[in-house]
């Protein structure tokens, strides 16, 4: 069973239904005008389609313009928009202040947010998967962070308690950690010498690395774990790590080493003393 039946209104604009066949129909709304066009179409399996009779999905938009679908709330409260599946519901959402954020709403978490007015590609994804920071838009690297409002730190690394900066130079990057006395307690030269034989005993190796066959120098976890085992962690995939020694611990080792240099320059000056007197008798 085949039919086909307009009804036009007043303005030029109207409904079209038309039957291809059997328990098949489909419904249009047509645009005003000598020309009508199919402006909304619903096929016979529900489909919706704005902008084409031939919808895809279950809501299908076709527009030849930049912006081809927009949903507003006139009210100044958060909008969204949310996507649901078995037990999961995201949502994508403009705040008050005009911000943008995704949110897992099965948690009631705001798992990222863009400000508004944010620079130009203020986070890009290149189709390398690189992943640029700070206006890149071609990231040589698998994250590049860029700031070029001033010379100074570009990153910063934060846990439950500590923080520290990144600045590039070119020699090497320098970190830099809060030490402001105000932030501790129970003060008192370190023991620069417990440090020194700390470090002592942490065996190096020259070994390959399987993974790249280049030849590295460095301890061995599962060796290091017998003499040091504050200094080996365990990954969550189960390898072994170790912690490498902090330049505030080798900057110790040095002074200690500093101090046996000057301790064993003034024996040997008290040596040469006496030798001296000796062969003047």
């Amino acid at each position: 069973m085949r039919f086909s039946k307009s009804l036009q209104t007043g303005s030029g604009g109207g409904m079209h239904l038309r039957a291809a066949a059997l328990l098949s129909v489909s419904l249009a709304c047509l645009t005003s005008g000598a020309l009508a066009q199919e402006a909304m179409s619903v096929d016979a399996s529900g489909n919706v389609g704005i902008g084409t009779s031939l919808p895809e999905a279950h809501v299908h938009v076709q527009g030849t313009g930049g912006q081809v679908f927009l949903i507003e709330s006139t009210s100044p409260s958060v909008a969204d928009i949310s996507l649901k599946n078995t037990g999961n519901i995201w949502g994508f959402r403009v705040t008050t202040v005009g911000n943008f954020s995704i949110v897992d709403r099965t948690t009631a978490t705001l798992v990222m947010t863009i400000q508004k007015q944010a620079p130009a590609n203020s986070v890009y994804v290149a189709s390398t998967g690189n992943v640029g920071i700070g206006g890149l838009s071609v990231p040589s690297r698998r994250l590049h962070v860029l700031d070029t409002s001033a010379d100074g730190p570009v990153l910063r690394i934060q846990d439950s308690t500590e923080y520290c900066d990144v600045d590039p130079e070119p020699s090497s990057p320098v970190w830099s950690c809060p030490s402001d006395l105000r932030l501790k307690t129970n003060v008192h030269p370190a023991d620069t010498a417990s440090i020194l034989r700390s470090l002592e005993g942490i065996q190096l190796f020259e070994y390959q690395l399987k993974s790249n066959g280049e030849t590295y120098v460095g301890p061995v976890a599962q060796y290091l774990e017998e003499s040091h085992p504050e200094r080996v962690t365990q990954s969550d995939d189960g390898l072994l790590m170790v912690k490498s020694a902090t330049n505030t611990e080798l900057l110790g080792a040095i002074q200690e080493l500093q101090k046996m240099i000057v301790e064993l320059r003034g024996q040997v000056e008290t040596l040469r003393s006496e030798l001296e007197a000796e062969r003047a008798h």
